[in-house]
């Protein structure tokens, strides 16, 4: 294959994913308008289990082919650039002062607590079957919280209506206690509305998929290309390709104005890829060699930084409930140097 096609291929993949992120943005911003669930919510469960699922995906057919340096490099790159390159940029150009605090405290302690976890289960130099299956539990507990925290939630009863507001149809039918039954108007509201959302988030994850694996398998021709090693493109090409879903779902965010939503997504996907993530990597893994495999750089060098960036990243915000411009100009500029360094490091 051509060095032009491929580049066209990557241009193509790289289309698909920014659509596929505005698509899912869009109908994330719905949903959270025709109920009372946050931005910073809905980021953190259903855009951010869509935008991970192509760094599943990637991950675990690298696992299941032996490549396990781009598999777990794929994984701890991508929470990296996800903190301190997408996150950093929400920052930048969009710092957000009206965060939920409390929501943001407790997104932000499970991700701190998911990448604890996986610093101590690695320091062995592998992930075991039983610590894969906590990170998986774990995963589970996050979910239950969310579910628990929001279900039934609605909009309240004293939200003003607007002419032509989408809220003033659904004000009335998602009450408990209707005084009369809806009319035909009203159930075809609530159906289209419905109907648009389910569409927006399936044909914007279709989108984010074929995207996300046509601009990881270029990506990964042109690292060969360019002779890099098999772990350095985990952590850079790859991690940054398969992070490129969460990356347009960002910048749909900023230019919706929407920074919480933002948040929300890479607190979300970080405890995702950390825990169902790596969880499903250390079982596709345990088939083939009992574990999953942690080289020494990865465990004493990538994961603390991944650590030391996600606390400079929500500290502020938890004490706060507001994100910083310096915090992103720091963040991008711990990042490049770190790159600068993983190609001095890990040469090909």
């Amino acid at each position: 294959m051509t060095l032009f096609l491929i580049i066209i291929l990557f241009c193509i993949g790289l289309f698909c994913i920014i659509k596929g992120g505005d698509f899912l943005v869009s109908s994330a911003l719905k949903l959270g308008k025709i109920t009372n669930i946050s931005h910073i919510m809905i980021g953190a469960t259903f855009v951010a289990v869509a935008t991970a699922l192509p760094e599943l995906i990637v991950s675990v057919f690298a696992v299941i082919n032996g490549n396990y340096g781009i598999a777990v490099g794929n994984v701890v790159g991508g929470m990296t650039a996800n903190i301190a390159l997408i996150l950093a940029l929400s920052m930048i150009f969009l710092p957000s002062s009206n965060i939920p605090r409390k929501e943001a405290v407790v997104k932000s302690l499970f991700m701190l607590v998911a990448l604890a976890f996986v610093f101590l289960f690695s320091l062995d130099m592998r992930i075991t079957w039983v610590e894969g299956l906590m990170l998986v539990i774990f995963f589970v507990c996050f979910v239950v919280y969310s579910v628990a925290k929001h279900r039934g939630k609605f909009l309240r009863p004293g939200v003003k209506k607007k002419k032509g507001d989408i809220l003033t149809e659904f004000e009335q039918f998602k009450r408990k206690k209707k005084t009369e039954p809806l009319t035909a108007h009203q159930r075809f509201e609530r159906r289209k509305i419905k109907f648009e959302i389910t569409i927006g988030f399936i044909f914007g994850q279709i989108l984010l998929i074929a995207g996300a694996f046509v601009l990881v398998t270029n990506a990964e021709r042109l690292a060969e290309i360019m002779g890099i090693s098999e772990t350095l493109i985990g952590l850079t090409i790859f991690a940054i390709a398969a992070s490129a879903p969460e990356l347009t779902t960002v910048l749909m965010s900023i230019r919706k104005k929407s920074g919480d939503m933002a948040i929300g997504n890479i607190l979300g996907s970080n405890i995702i890829n950390s825990t169902l993530l790596l969880g499903a990597l250390v079982f596709a893994s345990y088939t083939r060699d009992g574990a999953l495999p942690m080289s020494g750089v990865t465990v004493f060098f990538d994961i603390p930084l991944l650590l030391s960036v996600s606390l400079l990243a929500v500290v502020p915000t938890m004490i706060k409930g507001k994100t910083y411009r310096w915090q992103g100009l720091f963040l991008v500029a711990i990042y490049v140097s770190y790159i600068i360094l993983l190609a001095a490091i890990r040469p090909g």
